[in-house]
């Protein structure tokens, strides 16, 4: 991911400026600071939990309940930020980096559907799914790659954070075509239905 980062921010210099290229790390600084909020989280919550998981209707129930307590808050903690970007920006930066508003959206997009697929990635940290795991980060990184390059030139900068909102949710979609059996057995959503009746 450094290698990319790097010849993403290349891609950009060389495209449009070194300005620009300052934009979107930027950006990408401001992101990395709720995101690694959300990593401490589901280090702490999830990963305990799965590490000592005997069965897959404890991923099931993890991941879950993971989605319910938590994505809600961090799905509005996202609304506010962006609601909020000129004065994040002015306290953080200065005047200068005001356009970096309009890489937002797209980061913000991008970052909620990492996070939703970052939960689930921990079952190949607890069950030691090594292969799975490098397989899938390469889908993300080169994916990513090549989407910049032909969003950059086709929207300059702002193209750039869309692929990033683009690849994290085709990541999202590829997680959850892995984990498919795991989070939507019908006998378990059978028995929890019963048994929720009764």
């Amino acid at each position: 991911f450094p290698l990319v980062y790097l010849g993403v921010r290349r891609e950009i210099m060389v495209v449009l400026s070194t300005t620009d290229a300052g934009y979107w790390e930027a950006m990408s600084r401001l992101s990395s600071h709720y995101i690694l909020l959300m990593v401490s989280i589901i280090n702490l919550y999830v990963l305990p939990k799965l590490s000592a998981a005997n069965s897959k209707n404890t991923f099931r129930e993890t991941v879950l309940e993971f989605y319910k307590l938590i994505i809600p808050f961090y799905g509005i903690g996202l609304i506010v930020i962006y609601v909020l970007r000129y004065y994040i920006l002015r306290v953080v930066y200065s005047l200068e980096f005001l356009p970096v508003q309009d890489l937002f959206l797209g980061q913000l997009i991008g970052d909620f559907f990492y996070i939703l697929a970052l939960v689930m990635t921990y079952q190949m940290h607890a069950q030691r799914q090594v292969k799975r795991f490098i397989a899938t980060d390469l889908f993300k990184a080169l994916g990513f790659y090549l989407f910049s390059i032909y969003f950059l030139k086709l929207l300059g900068i702002e193209g750039v954070v869309y692929a990033h909102a683009l690849i994290n949710i085709l990541y999202f979609l590829l997680i959850l075509f892995i984990y498919r059996k795991d989070l939507f057995n019908l006998k378990y959503v059978k028995n929890y239905t019963k048994s929720s009746n009764s």
